[in-house]
């Protein structure tokens, strides 16, 4: 997937979809779901023969930065899914919802109705390889790979994916970008947390939630302020959490800082046994509550 992010991405992420579904978190939350509740049908499933659960593999996000991807300011991304596709029925569902199909060198795209703005569209990239997002940026998706001018030429990036290799799901980005992408004030964030460049985050699924979020600050006065700050917000949850007993206390003191120079690492590990007896709790107060 990573050949057809453009070159200049500032954030990507993964997902092990597949893997994610059948996870023992997953399977385990899926039980508390109330007995006897009625399953409707997926009207999603139902128009476009895809099962979200099922029919998706991975999931790959990439994000372009406005000044590149968008004349009108706005961040562009470009969805890339791997799972099975019904190509034909796709296109038909297109068309008949007032959209069109053509060829892109080589490759069919579907470009959907749209009112106003950039039309979404969606590119085959491979018999088990879509490409979704604003016509651009699924024309960039196909141009990167063809003209092998994409992300895995990123040396900034690729230098933090592969600290997340073996991961079921990581995301990667330059700080700045990602404010921008949430819509948050970045001019706002320098007054609260020291100066940070990077930052990326991993996790791995199975009899508990392993993972870590890594940061990487402008220099190492600023990285050991940052240290200095993260060391507090866990102090300050121990402290809170300390009158409590089970799944809140070990998710307190699931948490490791560590990092040296420019790096500030928080690692986690929380057993899904405790995840999910937050979730019982948390449903058992829904269920005590009095109708209205």
């Amino acid at each position: 997937e990573l050949q057809h992010v453009p070159q200049d991405a500032a954030i990507v992420a993964y997902a092990d979809v597949r893997r994610m579904m059948t996870s023992d978190l997953r399977q385990k939350l899926g039980s508390l779901a109330p007995e006897g509740k009625a399953t409707t049908p997926n009207e999603f499933e139902a128009r476009t023969g895809l099962n979200i659960e099922q029919d998706l593999q991975t999931v790959v996000v990439a994000v372009v930065p406005a000044a590149v991807g968008a004349p009108d300011g706005d961040p562009q991304m470009v969805v890339l899914a791997r799972g099975r596709f019904e190509a034909s029925r796709l296109e038909a569902l297109a068309l008949q919802e007032g959209g069109a199909a053509s060829d892109y060198r080589g490759i069919r795209v579907l470009t959907l109705k749209e009112e106003k703005g950039d039309p979404a569209a969606l590119a085959f990239l491979a018999s088990d390889l879509v490409a979704f997002g604003p016509g651009p940026m699924v024309q960039r998706a196909v141009d990167a790979s063809l003209d092998r001018r994409n992300v895995l030429s990123n040396t900034d990036v690729m230098r933090l994916v592969a600290k997340h290799e073996g991961a079921h799901g990581w995301a990667v980005g330059r700080f700045d970008d990602l404010m921008s992408a949430a819509r948050l004030d970045a001019a706002a964030v320098p007054a609260r947390l020291p100066a940070v460049s990077w930052v990326s985050a991993s996790g791995t699924m199975g009899a508990s939630i392993d993972g870590v979020i890594t940061a990487e600050a402008r220099d190492d006065a600023a990285a050991a302020q940052l240290r200095d700050v993260v060391r507090g917000m866990l102090a300050l949850g121990q402290l809170q959490s300390g009158g409590n007993a089970g799944a809140l206390a070990t998710l307190a003191q699931a948490f490791q800082l560590s990092g040296e120079g420019r790096t500030v690492a928080l690692s986690f590990s929380v057993p899904t046994d405790a995840l999910v007896a937050m979730a019982q709790q948390a449903a058992d107060s829904r269920s005590a509550r009095p109708a209205r």
